[in-house]
């Protein structure tokens, strides 16, 4: 089935708060890898906005249009984690150094995710990750959908065209100024993650975006990709425990970014897109975990924005509300 008009309404996880969670207060003990075994379950939701970007002015700001279909991920994991290189375990660089290994279960409305993962810690302000995953989505009609490809007439609603799968590969840096100055007061945390990332859509060539979960303005090739997460925050001795800005990158690499460039009148495939904003944890006790996002984002326009995606013109960039994202966790 193929219905021209381009609906934006879909269910999805979110970009940013999978990486948060290293700071709170039910996690820093996975994260220094003295729980051998845990699990917890999760809910996530994201709220989004209608954005009219057909009248925005190129570099200008887009202003909300109403509320769309909000997103939700419910989400089931295990962790088993094995300390590594900790020395006499006095040392704080070496004392958390291991290996953590997680498998996770991701389900909305309108996808399914099995994902595996393993981080390992040789310093205390250094982990190497690498994670990898398989999916599938079905689509709810022009309501929501999970894995849709793009068609010259526009999305493909048809569900359970293909098996989605992915690998990514990356490296993370953390600092926290209370570990040079110790005090109750000095915890100013800085992280930044990033990563390189492989997928490929069964259904799709190497040359035919398509959208997956929550990304209706963030357009997927097949192909190699580069992420990055920066945090600058705050660490606080009460159950708001942490108050951060969160900015997030994304940019396609090698044929993936050729495909469509701006430069040639193209969709924009090697344009980065860019998300930040506010972000704070609420510790409530050491199993229950809620994170809080807002975000704006750097996205880009056209000059036809109510064709296919494929028969699109790069027109320029626009700054606009992206959602506000509620991430809870109850770990055990």
């Amino acid at each position: 089935m193929k219905i021209p008009k381009i609906k934006y309404f879909f269910l999805g996880c979110l970009f940013t708060l999978a990486a948060l969670p290293l700071f709170s207060q039910d996690n820093s003990e996975e994260a220094a890898g003295t729980v051998p075994v845990r699990w917890g379950v999760g809910l996530d939701a994201a709220f989004y906005t209608n954005n009219n970007i057909s009248d925005v002015a190129a570099n200008g700001f887009a202003a909300p249009n109403g509320l769309a279909v909000p997103g939700v991920l419910a989400t089931a994991h295990y962790i088993i984690n094995v300390p590594l290189l900790t020395g006499d375990g006095t040392n704080p660089l070496f004392a958390g150094n291991g290996l953590s290994l997680r498998g996770q279960v991701n389900v909305t409305p309108v996808t399914l995710e099995g994902i595996g993962s393993a981080t390992f810690s040789p310093i205390a302000f250094l982990a190497f990750h690498a994670t990898a995953f398989v999916g599938t989505g079905w689509s709810l009609g022009e309501l929501a959908t999970g894995l849709a490809l793009w068609e010259a007439d526009g999305l493909n609603y048809d569900s359970f065209q293909g098996v989605i799968s992915g690998v990514t590969f990356g490296g993370r840096f953390q600092f926290n100024l209370g570990a040079i100055i110790p005090s109750t007061w000095t915890n100013i945390i800085l992280l930044s993650d990033n990563r390189l990332q492989f997928r490929h859509f069964t259904a799709a060539d190497n040359n035919t975006p398509y959208l997956f979960k929550s990304d209706g303005d963030r357009r997927n090739l097949n192909g190699w990709r580069y992420t990055a997460s920066h945090v600058i925050g705050y660490q606080l001795p009460f159950m708001v425990n942490l108050v951060a800005i969160v900015t997030d990158t994304e940019t396609n690499l090698g044929h993936a970014r050729e495909v469509s460039t701006m430069a040639s009148g193209g969709w924009g495939s090697d344009f980065t897109l860019v998300r930040f904003g506010p972000m704070a944890n609420l510790a409530f006790n050491g199993q229950h975990n809620l994170t809080i996002l807002a975000q704006l984002q750097r996205n880009v326009t056209w000059h036809d924005t109510e064709t296919s995606l494929i028969n699109r013109t790069y027109r320029g960039n626009y700054i606009s509300f992206y959602q506000l994202a509620l991430s809870y966790r109850l770990n055990f």
